[in-house]
């Protein structure tokens, strides 16, 4: 199993530019929207029909920094004004971990999902609100010759419990889990997701 290391650090800084150092992405946990075989997340998981909460939902996806995209061929990352950061293939990709993280949205403890891209070369590392991609990013993946590693096996969590429930129960295990397999404890703001 792959380690994260321990000097990457929680970007907060805002929309990634274009002409970033070559090391940046893997210096970073990166706050992001992930779209996975064309859906989006996070996302509403239900219609908003007030102004007022299309426009919150709209205000929690401006604040990602990075839009990673898992394409048919490879990983796409760019930023909020759709310039490319940087293009992975999977067959250029030692593994993916996908993991639980606790952060903030608001004034509340949130679980967010934590993407890591190990390659040969670098290892970046991603944090989307909620856990809701992490059930289309497992059965995405598996198409891939990509590597998954489930540290705090999400996978056979959501199989036996809903996204909801499987939320609410990280934010009280996580902690010691995350201790014992050498993870970030917390992050920064994750962002307030609504509907979720």
């Amino acid at each position: 199993m792959h380690q994260i290391p321990k000097d990457v650090v929680y970007y907060e800084a805002g929309p990634l530019r274009s002409n970033l150092p070559d090391h940046f992405l893997s210096s970073y946990i990166i706050r992001s929207i992930i779209r996975v075989d064309g859906q989006l997340f996070p996302q509403s998981g239900r219609k908003i029909d007030n102004v007022m909460g299309r426009a919150i939902f709209a205000g929690v996806k401006t604040i990602s920094t990075a839009v990673v995209s898992f394409d048919s061929d490879r990983i796409r990352i760019y930023n909020s004004n759709g310039d490319n950061l940087r293009q992975l293939s999977y067959q250029m990709s030692e593994a993916i971990q996908l993991a639980p993280i606790l952060g903030m949205a608001g004034a509340n403890f949130a679980t967010s999902l934590l993407i890591t891209i190990f390659t040969t070369q670098e290892t970046i590392v991603f944090v989307n609100p909620g856990l809701k991609a992490a059930p289309s990013l497992f059965k995405f993946l598996k198409t891939t010759e990509l590597k998954i590693e489930d540290p705090f096996k999400l996978q056979e969590r959501l199989a036996k419990s809903s996204v909801m429930d499987v939320t609410q129960k990280y934010r009280f295990t996580y902690p010691k889990e995350a201790e014992k397999l050498g993870y970030p404890e917390f992050i920064g703001n994750v962002g307030a997701i609504w509907g979720e």
